[in-house]
């Protein structure tokens, strides 16, 4: 079999130390480290991770994919000023993005209080104005 390359840890960036532009994680990090959460993240603690745009191309061009479609920077789906809510259809869609992404193991922790736990951090992350997941559209297809 050919050369395989797999998205890992060691190929994506930490966004769990404090730096302004990964406040969301900060805040995360806190809202898991709090009393009312901190024994249910002891095993599994979040870790906000992001996979560069660049790299994931990259690991598809070496899978032998075609890029198709490239846009490393797409608006956020869910700009606000700060403080202002979001409609219950985004936050219904930004619970599943949560879950999806950066909460993955932890909801499996989580079990019934995942919802309660998304719903506190949505909250603060409204608050802060930080309900903006970064995002890229890569399209690969193998060529014939």
């Amino acid at each position: 079999m050919g050369k395989e390359r797999v998205l890992d840890r060691r190929s994506s960036r930490d966004r769990g130390e404090f730096r302004p532009e990964f406040l969301d994680a900060w805040i995360l990090r806190r809202i898991a480290d709090s009393p009312r959460w901190k024994d249910l993240f002891a095993e599994v603690p979040p870790a906000m991770r992001d996979y560069p745009a660049d790299d994931v191309a990259d690991l598809l061009k070496d899978a032998g994919l075609e890029l198709t479609h490239y846009e490393p920077g797409l608006p956020p789906p869910f700009s606000r000023k700060k403080g202002t809510a979001l409609t219950p259809g985004e936050l219904a869609e930004m619970r599943t993005r949560f879950r999806r992404t950066w909460f993955a193991s932890q909801a499996e922790v989580l079990g019934d209080r995942v919802e309660e736990f998304l719903d506190e951090a949505l909250g603060t992350l409204v608050e802060a104005g930080k309900t903006d997941p970064h995002h890229a559209r890569i399209v690969a297809h193998r060529p014939l």
